[in-house]
């Protein structure tokens, strides 16, 4: 789909619409059924010139169904409206993540010397997906208008929610006499996240080869079964079940395409999420920053975070034959683009004895390429390669050590296949 590649997050105008802009679905043609699926790598290089044992190299890699959807053009229309109707499903956030460190700490108490070696291994998975109705009309000739009701469960692809686990060890050696080793397991598990918001989307055609295009997506809050446990040399600490809420905040894109002939196009789309509304609610009331951590409703401390913006330029280029009287079997394109986008961040140090944030944004760029096959105008194959990157990003991940920050290398392949009927 050139929507993974060119980031036409307003304009789309193929079966992923239903994610990007629902109004986009109206100018579908033919019944179709579409599935993509992603191939994700994540390099991290952690640094630290507080704690040089934390410089080290770590990769993950995760396969995912990122998105299945059914389309139905109506066969009749409202008035002089042709209308389109939609079943999707999409991984909306995937929060894995694995790394493991190993720190030393050495001190000196009245001449004996302590020596502490602690390994931490962090190992996070999970995801949140929706399952999305979505309906397009086309009001007139250049405007068509869509809604999406995206709703947040379990399902048979995917568990709504994700799970944390650090386990450490600590071996202390006092002088010369024998190891004490402290073993301690931090366990956290979001479950069965359930929850419900809208997408809309406007979409506009001035002209034959100018497109514009809007959309909205609502801020929601979910309900989410919690538990908390604390294990430390085999005794438990703490064990805590309760329902929580997570709040998400809304996001608003916009966007413009120009086609500049039947072969060739360009799009521009950007986006704007306030990270402010992004915490999750224990039964107690109390707020915490899904961010950094940090008591939202705490004026000293609470992190006010600027929102975060998301750029993206694409081309398309269809190779369509010269001589329009050869039977189209196959039909190739290329697909290309560049991107910038941010993720929320604290940026928090320490001022006057007491965590400061001054909620400046982690900046990621990248590009990327596709190319796909339209055979027997039936089948449509895609294939997209991405690659992201974010330079001393990170910085407020491991709490208490100013210095750290990190390199990020994000490798992702997507495949796609879209079946016309």
């Amino acid at each position: 789909s050139c929507v993974a590649v060119a980031g036409l997050d307003a304009l789309a105008v193929d079966a992923v619409a239903a994610s990007r802009t629902p109004a986009g679905l109206v100018q579908l043609q033919r019944p179709e059924i579409s599935v993509v699926g992603a191939f994700n790598s994540v390099s991290e290089e952690f640094r630290s010139s507080d704690l040089p044992d934390l410089n080290s190299d770590h990769n993950d890699r995760s396969i995912e169904l990122n998105f299945l959807s059914v389309v139905y053009p109506l066969p009749v229309s409202l008035g002089t409206s042709n209308i389109s109707l939609s079943l999707s499903y999409q991984r909306k956030f995937d929060f894995s993540r694995a790394f493991d460190v190993a720190l030393t700490n050495m001190s000196d108490i009245n001449g004996t010397p302590i020596n502490t070696i602690t390994t931490h291994d962090f190992d996070q998975s999970g995801g949140f997906a929706t399952i999305s109705p979505s309906i397009a009309f086309e009001l007139t000739e250049k405007l068509s208008i869509g809604a999406s009701f995206n709703i947040w469960r379990s399902t048979f692809f995917s568990e709504n929610g994700w799970e944390k686990e650090v386990n450490s060890v600590a071996t202390t050696t006092i002088g010369t006499g024998e190891p004490q080793i402290t073993t301690q397991t931090s366990f956290e598990k979001y479950d069965d996240f359930e929850a419900e918001n809208y997408t809309i989307g406007v979409l506009w055609r001035p002209t034959p080869k100018l497109s514009l295009g809007i959309r909205y997506d609502t801020g929601f809050t979910g309900d989410v079964d919690f538990q908390g446990r604390l294990i430390r040399n085999g005794m438990e600490l703490a064990n805590i079940r309760e329902d929580r809420e997570i709040r998400f905040p809304p996001t608003i894109s916009w966007g413009a395409s120009y086609r500049f002939s039947d072969r060739f196009m360009m799009a521009l789309d950007m986006s704007r999420t306030d990270w402010d509304d992004f915490y999750v609610e224990s039964e107690a009331g109390q707020k915490f920053s899904l961010v950094d951590g940090t008591d939202v409703d705490d004026p000293d401390i609470a992190t006010d975070y600027d929102p975060t913006m998301t750029v993206r330029l694409g081309g398309e280029y269809v190779f369509i034959p010269k001589n329009t009287g050869v039977e189209l079997n196959r039909l190739w394109s290329v697909r290309g683009g560049l991107f910038f986008d941010q993720e929320p961040a604290s940026g928090r140090s320490i001022a006057a004895g007491r965590p400061i944030g001054d909620g400046k944004p982690d900046n990621f760029y990248g590009f990327a390429a596709g190319v796909g096959l339209l055979a027997f105008q039936r089948f449509n194959f895609d294939v997209a390669y991405q690659f992201r990157y974010g330079n001393d990003v990170n910085s407020d991940f491991i709490t208490g050590v100013e210095s750290f920050s990190e390199d990020v290398i994000q490798h992702r392949l997507v495949f796609s296949t879209v079946i016309y009927f």
